[in-house]
């Protein structure tokens, strides 16, 4: 009985573990839960304007082209001067602190939707370019990309659209900014191959390295001078 009581003793460390363990691993359940929610904008946080813009979003691709009536285009614009209020550099910083699990970030972050901004800045962009198919974007609309771009942070540590419900990505972003077609940039990681100069074991290259090579002459005939002068 006594080894027995021992043992439960020398097992409660190992209970507490398992339930400090549980109890970790939900608390991280929730962070991510919670993250998701920052992406999607949903929860009692954020303004219910965000939730109805994305639902009208629904079915559409944000690429040039797309068609962005007046009604859309109006709701996008609304959303962003109450975005542009707002201290946006505080606002972008405060969203990458949440994603990195800052205790204090939460609060700092409030309701600030930054995909749905991005998703707002791409729709009046498109608004702003219908009908100018010829060249790239009008002025306006490329500042309106440029100021998404933005907000994806600097080498844009904030890009984690694909993991959103929200209808565009941020190569559709650089596509429209560079007058290219979305579905091409987007298969760049599919398509993409180095030009044969570039890569390593490039036959070509190679022959043509190896026409160049000067072999080496024979040395010049020498001998020691028959007086010092």
């Amino acid at each position: 009985a006594d080894n027995i009581a021992d043992d439960s003793s020398g097992d409660g460390g190992s209970v507490d573990t398992v339930e400090d363990s549980e109890h970790d691993g939900t608390e991280r359940q929730n962070v991510w839960s919670n993250t998701l929610d920052y992406f999607e904008c949903d929860g009692p946080r954020f303004d219910p304007a965000w939730a109805a813009f994305k639902k009208r979003l629904a079915g559409r691709r944000l690429v040039r082209g797309a068609r962005i009536d007046e009604v859309l285009a109006s709701q996008a614009a609304d959303l962003l001067d109450s975005v542009e209020s707002q201290d946006l550099g505080g606002a972008v910083h405060a969203f990458g602190a949440r994603l990195r699990g800052h205790p204090e970030a939460e609060e700092a972050l409030g309701g600030f939707c930054l995909f749905g901004a991005i998703a707002a800045y791409a729709a009046v962009a498109i608004h702003l370019d219908a009908g100018s198919r010829e060249g790239g974007l009008a002025p306006t609309a490329k500042s309106s990309i440029a100021r998404a771009l933005l907000l994806l942070a600097k080498k844009q540590t904030n890009d984690f659209l694909e993991s959103s419900s929200w209808p565009l990505r941020s190569l559709d972003l650089v596509a429209m900014i560079e007058s290219e077609d979305a579905a091409a940039v987007r298969g760049l990681d599919d398509n993409f191959k180095l030009p044969c100069h570039l890569s390593l074991g490039c036959r070509a290259t190679l022959m043509q390295a190896e026409a160049k090579v000067i072999p080496p002459q024979p040395p010049l005939p020498a001998a020691w001078p028959a007086e010092v002068a």
